[in-house]
């Protein structure tokens, strides 16, 4: 006869007391976020021993099982499978067999959360603890929701190329009847991004520019055309380009034109440190200038995409050198606002996102630094200094004997010189 010991008590029959508790590391989802969501799940059994008992996490539609965490000491390492019955996904933890009494077993289930619906408020899990004990076999289900949220971080950037421009500009002169935009000024061109950070998308927005377009009925910043890329469609209150004047640049000379302007002034003049100046400059806002409207609505909006104006657009020269503004500096300051409108989630709430920035374009007049002729007195002492130096070094030189030079010897010299010595007796020495 064999005894198996079930330790199941004094009626051998053993009855676990099966509990389960859940924490997440996250209090919500944000709509969009591709972050995973991780489930600590505490497994206890405060009875007797539990046969074949597993750990039993039902999974929403919303999510996907991406596996266990294991890189937690304080984890269990559970032997855990994907199941999938009667279209019912789960994941299933060997917990033991038997799982002991006393036993504490905490596991982290990791899921990924991104088939989410507009009508999602919520994504729900349900787990429980299953054995095959005849009393008390299962745990009660424990519910575990997470709140769903919205966030769309939307930030719109801008800037001017040039952001500089000076004046006079050498060898340039307005002319009466423009014909291309080459007569009228430099090139300015400006770009303004409206880009949604996320995670969430939005469904609609509005980017509104105010363009400083008129000063004392002069023109300041004339607009040849503009540009959109993605999900945006502008317009302006003010006719734009309506003297039809003829773009001659093509994109490569645009930049070649822009980068001439700015070093034929890095050259000839000091540039300024305007951050450092900024009160030297009369600003030109929609406070003291007038101003062309630009609306843009800006249609669905997903995490990591932007939509884009580009805006050409010359300096009226002929504005600035007039006399009553020579020898001024300006600021001519460009606002780009937006404000979200709606966002594709009926039942949940957020905040709708708004926000604006300011572009500088700084117009400098800097007077041409003029050559000043050297004074002849100047001219005239240099030449005496450099005769008197002069002297100097060839006295120096006559002193130490350089201008006595060993001249050759004459012919008859020469022979004498190699004529041998004859002694008194007429003999020749040897």
């Amino acid at each position: 006869q064999a005894h198996i010991l079930l330790d199941c008590g004094e009626d051998n029959i053993c009855k676990p007391d099966l509990k389960i508790s859940v924490k997440s590391e996250l209090e919500k989802i944000y709509i969009g976020d591709d972050s995973p969501l991780t489930l600590i799940v505490n497994t206890q059994n405060q009875g007797e021993g539990a046969y074949e008992a597993e750990l039993l996490a039902y999974i929403p539609p919303q999510a996907d099982f991406i596996g266990v965490v294991r890189n937690y000491e304080r984890l269990s390492r559970l032997s855990c499978a994907f199941k999938s019955e009667n279209n019912t996904r789960m994941v299933v933890c060997d917990l033991g067999n038997p799982m002991k009494a006393g036993t504490n077993l905490e596991v982290g289930l990791r899921f990924s959360v991104h088939q989410l619906s507009e009508m999602d408020t919520s994504v729900n899990f349900d787990l429980k603890i299953h054995s095959t004990n005849a009393f008390n076999s299962e745990s009660p289900v424990v519910s575990w929701q997470v709140g769903l949220a919205v966030l769309a971080a939307v930030e719109i950037r801008g800037v001017s190329t040039p952001d500089q421009l000076f004046l006079p500009i050498p060898n340039w002169q307005p002319k009466e009847d423009p014909k291309t935009e080459e007569d009228v000024g430099p090139l300015v061109q400006q770009i303004y991004e409206l880009r949604n950070n996320g995670p969430s998308a939005f469904s609609k927005a509005m980017l509104e520019l105010l363009w400083p377009y008129k000063y004392k009925n002069n023109t300041l910043l004339y607009i040849i055309k503009f540009d959109t890329e993605g999900p945006m469609n502008c317009t302006t209150d003010v006719e734009i380009n309506p003297l039809n004047l003829k773009i001659t640049s093509t994109q490569g000379e645009e930049k070649n034109e822009t980068h001439a302007v700015d070093d034929s002034r890095n050259r000839n003049r000091k540039r300024r440190d305007v951050a450092k100046n900024e009160g030297e400059f009369e600003n030109l806002n929609c406070g003291v200038a007038e101003c062309l409207k630009i609306t843009c609505p800006v249609g669905h909006l997903e995490r990591g995409r932007s939509a884009i104006l580009y805006i050409r657009a010359r300096l009226w020269t002929q504005t600035f050198i007039n006399k009553e503004n020579q020898n001024h500096s300006y600021s001519l300051k460009t606002s780009a606002s937006y404000s979200v409108i709606e966002m594709p989630y009926k039942n949940l709430s957020y905040d709708l996102p708004s926000n604006s920035t300011v572009v500088n374009t700084y117009v400098m007049w800097v007077q041409p630094e003029i050559k000043q002729p050297v004074p002849y007195w100047v001219i005239i002492l240099a030449v005496l200094a450099g005769l008197l130096l002069l002297g100097l070094l060839v006295f120096v030189m006559y002193k130490v004997g350089f201008f006595k030079r060993v001249r050759p010897p004459q012919e008859e010299q020469e022979r004498e010189q190699l004529q041998p010595q004859e002694n008194g007796d007429g003999a020749v020495e040897a």
